[in-house]
């Protein structure tokens, strides 16, 4: 069952295949992994982001965008955006685009800590793409706080 201790945000981590989701609740912290969508079927990808959109009512979805290292557009940044205008036509909530260069190594360095405390290999790797959305909330936050913070201290 849902805690309803402030604001649900969920996170994603697009990917043709599977898309990994998590949940942060904006007054309570740090984010955590909640499910691992899978993607090729586009009818069950929305029978399962309606599901958890309706068990969780989020005010936001933050979707991680994958650009190059440099910061340009890649081919999967453009399926990101185009799966990011999808979610903003299907739910009456804001969605927004989070760059997730530095997430996406933040989400390998917690499962490869997971597997030295005994996680397995196979258990960890259904976890990351769930993880990876974890880590790009954590830094959506830490990013929203930091413009907050430039905002009151110009």
């Amino acid at each position: 069952m849902p805690d309803t201790a402030g604001a649900v945000v969920l996170g994603l981590d697009f990917g043709t295949r599977k898309i990994g989701v998590a949940l942060v609740h904006e007054r309570l912290g740090a984010a955590r992994p909640l499910a691992v969508v899978q993607a090729a079927d586009r009818d069950a990808l929305w029978r399962e982001l309606d599901a958890l959109i309706a068990t969780w009512r989020p005010t936001r979805l933050v979707v991680g965008l994958p650009l190059s290292a440099a910061g340009g557009e890649t081919p999967m940044a453009r399926a990101t955006r185009r799966f990011a205008a999808a979610l903003q036509a299907r739910y009456p909530l804001a969605v927004e685009l989070h760059d997730e260069r530095l997430s996406t190594r933040e989400a390998a360095g917690v499962l490869a800590a997971a597997r030295r405390a005994g996680l397995r290999t196979r258990a960890a790797a259904r976890r990351r793409d769930a993880a990876a959305a974890a880590a790009i909330l954590d830094s959506w936050q830490h990013e929203a706080a930091r413009r907050a913070v430039v905002r009151e201290n110009p």
